[in-house]
């Protein structure tokens, strides 16, 4: 098992080289490999689960295919965002700040319809 061990070690340094750095976090060819593998492992269980769904809302006699589509369509754009979120945590972009940007434009948003709309 030792020598097995040995055989497989990535050490040589080409897969820990840093190639560049991203926001202080160096990123190297093996974080691309995984970033890669993550992706597609996204698609993979997205596909998995648009055909679930697809199944069973056939199951339940779901006959408006539009119906159907949409469902399939956003259970797409939240697998693939949450895969694409741990991806991007992988390589080392932090993403904890999405969420207080995402409420800073809620707000703008909220407070440009009170004044665009008054009621």
């Amino acid at each position: 098992m030792d020598w097995l061990q040995e055989r497989l070690r990535l050490d040589s340094g080409l897969f820990d080289a840093p190639l560049f750095n991203l926001a202080g976090t160096p990123v190297t060819a093996a974080t691309l490999v995984v970033f890669g593998v993550i992706i597609v492992l996204t698609f993979l269980v997205s596909r998995l689960v648009q055909n679930a769904v697809t199944r069973t809302l056939r199951m339940r006699k779901v006959k408006d295919e539009g119906t159907i589509e949409v469902a399939r369509r956003l259970l797409h754009y939240l697998v693939v965002a949450i895969g694409l979120g741990i991806g991007l945590q992988t390589i080392g972009i932090n993403l904890q700040q999405v969420p207080c940007s995402r409420s800073v434009w809620a707000s703008r948003c909220r407070t440009s319809c009170r004044t665009s709309f008054p009621a």
